[in-house]
């Protein structure tokens, strides 16, 4: 039942944040990660590391407030993701400092990131279990890593001179974004 319930829910967080990615949110992070090609592992990492610690805070927290809204639960989860956020950089800066010189660039839009694509599931957040949080997290990570892979794939082929100069470039990255985005939404059976 317990990884019934973590299946489901990276299912869920992977569906959604596809579906962020390709609408614009978070796409200039995945567009940088695919042309770089590098650190993507690190960023998704670090967004799951973020989803999980915040989604987690976010239970008992969550169940405090006097009244459900969307608002007040989209302040306490950004501010959640803010003090984890102070206290990832703390932590590393006081135990690893050479490490934090590394991901510094991608801490804070990781923890943005993470805000984003929690928003969907803002209204169950402080409901879930442990198991369902975890299964958020892994889902928003990888998510993002699948994502920024495919797209890292594709980029050399959206250059070639063999397609049409019209196609070349970003408008080819847009289209086969959208062609992906139609894909997800099949698997996510999503009308």
């Amino acid at each position: 039942m317990v990884l019934g319930e973590l299946f489901l829910t990276a299912l869920a967080a992977l569906a959604v944040e596809n579906l962020f990615f390709t609408q614009g949110m978070g796409f200039a992070r995945v567009l940088h990660g695919a042309q770089k090609g590098r650190d993507i592992g690190l960023y998704a990492l670090l967004l799951t590391g973020f989803s999980l610690l915040s989604s987690l805070l976010m239970i008992p927290l969550g169940n405090l407030l006097p009244t459900q809204e969307f608002v007040w639960l989209g302040l306490l989860g950004a501010a959640v993701m803010a003090a984890c956020y102070l206290l990832a950089c703390l932590v590393l800066v006081t135990l690893c400092p050479g490490f934090y010189r590394k991901v510094r660039w991608c801490l804070a839009p990781a923890a943005i990131n993470t805000v984003v694509f929690s928003l969907p599931f803002l209204g169950r957040l402080h409901q879930w279990n442990g198991w369902q949080a975890a299964g958020f997290a892994l889902g928003t990570g990888l998510a993002f890593f699948l994502s920024t892979w495919l797209l890292t794939e594709m980029l050399p082929r959206l250059r070639s001179l063999d397609m049409p100069a019209s196609f070349r470039g970003m408008p080819g990255v847009f289209l086969y974004l959208a062609i992906l985005a139609l894909a997800l939404l099949g698997f996510a059976r999503i009308s």
